[in-house]
């Protein structure tokens, strides 16, 4: 049985998500049982497992303003469109959008993404893995960023990005401890085959074209252990994605 005290306007947090914006209060609600259960887009669940902070007063200790700030993020899909993982673009968009981020871009059929949402770090990867994994039947990884901090790592790429005859790489990863172990392997490369240099969060690679997949480094980068926290983009790709 539903029972309405009072109706006051309670501007809810906006995730890029079909909420409205007026809510009941003092009254249990729909929304409450879908947002805070198991049913619902994963983007949902999770955002309804966040604490918000209070921006103003409160109602009779009810209601409470709050505001959530939402950013241009940057999602990389790790292993999609190689070894039978297809994924098209289009439908990764739909899909993403779907799930309730707006302004969803790709760019390049590798699995790079630009979206808005007010989730970051840890809680917008668990997110966009769920959405992956429960529309496209797959084990998905990603790392994500934003578009200051992906500028900052372009920018500060050590290397010659235009060197003739080399690949310009670099490689994400959300695992400080992998990431230090596959740098650790720069005292054994051959210079004259491909060189790397530590970031942050990345480690810089460049490599001799035609040998990408059989150097010493490429080799690391492939082995397992490394594909749930890893991911590598050329240079270039990045530039597009910049742009």
């Amino acid at each position: 049985m539903w029972a309405v005290c009072f109706l006051w306007h309670c501007p809810a947090s906006h995730l890029g998500l079909p909420l409205a914006t007026a809510l009941l209060c003092g009254v249990r609600t729909f929304l409450g049982s879908k947002l805070g259960g198991t049913r619902g887009p994963p983007v949902l669940r999770a955002a309804a497992a966040q604490p918000t902070r209070s921006q103003g007063g409160t109602l009779l200790g009810v209601c409470r303003r709050t505001t959530v700030h939402v950013m241009e993020q940057v999602v990389l899909l790790r292993g999609i469109n190689v070894g039978g993982i297809n994924i098209p673009m289009v439908d990764l968009r739909r899909s993403l959008t779907s799930a309730g981020f707006e302004n969803v871009r790709t760019v390049l059929a590798t699995g790079n993404v630009r979206l808005d949402s007010a989730m970051t770090g840890s809680q917008l990867k668990t997110a966009i893995e769920a959405v992956l994994s429960d529309r496209f039947g797959y084990e998905a990884w990603v790392v994500v960023s934003d578009v200051p901090t992906l500028r900052s790592v372009v920018e500060r790429y050590p290397f010659d990005p235009a060197r003739d005859g080399w690949h310009a790489y670099v490689v994400f990863g959300n695992d400080d401890t992998h990431l230090t172990e596959l740098a650790s392997v720069g005292d054994t490369l051959d210079a004259a085959v491909e060189r790397i240099a530590p970031g942050e969060s990345v480690v810089y690679w460049e490599v001799a074209k035609g040998s990408t997949t059989k150097s010493t480094f490429g080799r690391a980068t492939s082995k397992v252990k490394y594909k749930p926290t890893t991911t590598t983009r050329n240079l270039r790709t990045l530039g597009k994605l910049l742009a």
